[in-house]
């Protein structure tokens, strides 16, 4: 007989139980996700913050500010003459009238004019003219007007600090902008914005006019306007006693001397008969009446310096070969090397004291305030052609020369 298994429904069977654990990952996925889009919100923020702060200002600025446009000054050239190529019964050589120029003015009326092109230049402090400070200022002429910029013509000494303003107008104080400086001539060119200058300031002012110093001779009448005497504005009259000449490392300056009386700290402009500057002052005068440097050899200069290029530096001491020397020393006509620097560019290229120079880059070149003309064309590292006549046992050979100009220290 079968045996069958009876199950009785109240017995107690085991059973297998397992705990179920809750991954964190799961437990904490929304915690986790509402933190991560905060910390993505935060990093957001700061990004957003650093863009609008600091980024966007200066692409706004990159995109909405006018273009900042090179100075660029270009001035009326002279010719220049060799003195005693010169007749004095030539009609054509005395005080220089330029076109359209027929009347000579009077004293009045050119320093009337003259301070018109003039500013008060502070290099020592920012307080208004006075007793105080009137020893840290000086003068400085206008002698261009570009775009937004006015430029001024002033001593080195005046920029030598780094800063300084300039006073235009009645009581208009601008900061000056320094563009370059020469320590040979003891030029410096400032600039100041127009900018800067507000519609309610009412100024009058003009362009100075640089006229023809190569054209001045002995006798001639001329009036110094600027810093005379102990006065920042000041104005006297004279004659010129003497022309001279100041040979200097790659240039020479006229010098034209006057009977007119000076102090040791007076910086002024020389304006012939009709009103033109034909004269600069020496940076620090030496004696009691003024010389200055005659402003036609000077003008090259002064745009360079406008455009903030450096001076080239050659290393040569020159002299003109007039037709006087050349007959009497029987010298080919041009530039003789009175002497050269040790390591110079010149020197390291080959020249030699007693060396003719006759063309520069293929261009006949008879003075020096022409070849300076073309020197200052070319930038510091540009090779520049140089032809010389030397010396040999029967007559005069013709070189060439490769120069690499460098900056002028």
């Amino acid at each position: 007989m079968e045996e069958k298994q009876v199950i009785n429904e109240n017995e107690d069977f085991p059973l297998y139980t397992e705990k179920i654990v809750v991954n964190p990952k799961k437990k904490y996925k929304k915690l986790i996700h509402i933190l991560w889009v905060a910390l993505c919100a935060v990093i957001f923020g700061i990004l957003a913050s650093f863009v609008m702060v600091i980024v966007f200002p200066m692409i706004n600025k990159r995109f909405n500010e006018a273009p900042k446009t090179s100075i660029h000054l270009e001035l009326d050239k002279d010719e220049y003459i060799m003195r005693d190529d010169v007749e004095e019964s030539d009609p054509d050589i005395g005080q220089a009238k330029p076109q359209g120029v027929t009347e000579v003015k009077s004293i009045e009326e050119i320093v009337e004019n003259a301070l018109k092109s003039m500013v008060i230049i502070d290099y020592g402090t920012q307080l208004p003219q006075n007793e105080e400070n009137k020893n840290n200022q000086s003068v400085g002429l206008i002698v261009g007007d570009v775009n937004d910029d006015i430029i001024i013509l002033t001593s080195n000494h005046v920029t030598s600090r780094g800063t300084c303003n300039v006073l235009i107008g009645e009581s208009v104080s601008l900061p000056a902008n320094i563009l370059g400086s020469d320590n040979d001539s003891g030029l410096s060119i400032i600039s100041i914005s127009k900018r800067n200058i507000s519609d309610s300031d009412k100024i009058d002012y003009n362009v100075a006019v640089l006229g023809n110093s190569y054209m001045l001779q002995e006798n001639d009448k001329v009036v110094a306007v600027g810093k005379l005497e102990g006065n920042i504005i000041g104005a006297n009259v004279g004659k010129i006693v003497s022309l001279d000449t100041e040979s200097v490392v790659d240039n020479v300056y006229d010098i034209l001397n006057t009977d007119i009386h000076m102090d040791l700290q007076d910086y002024c402009f020389l304006y012939n008969n009709i009103g033109s500057v034909v004269g600069i002052s020496k940076s620090s005068p030496v004696q009691d009446h003024l010389s200055v440097m005659g402003v036609s050899n000077l003008k090259v200069l002064i745009e360079r310096l406008t455009e903030n290029k450096p001076v080239n530096y050659l290393g040569i001491k020159m002299s003109n070969v007039t037709p006087s020397i050349s007959e009497k020393y029987n010298l080919p006509m041009g530039i003789y090397i009175t002497s050269v620097v040790i390591d110079s560019p010149a020197y390291n290229a080959g020249l030699q004291a007693g060396d003719v120079i006759v063309e520069l880059n293929h261009t006949p070149v008879l003075a020096i305030q022409s070849f300076n003309e073309q020197l200052y064309q070319y930038d510091s590292g540009q090779n520049i052609n140089v032809t010389v006549k030397r010396a040999g046992r029967d007559n005069y050979r013709e070189l060439l020369y490769v120069i690499n100009p460098s900056v002028q220290n």
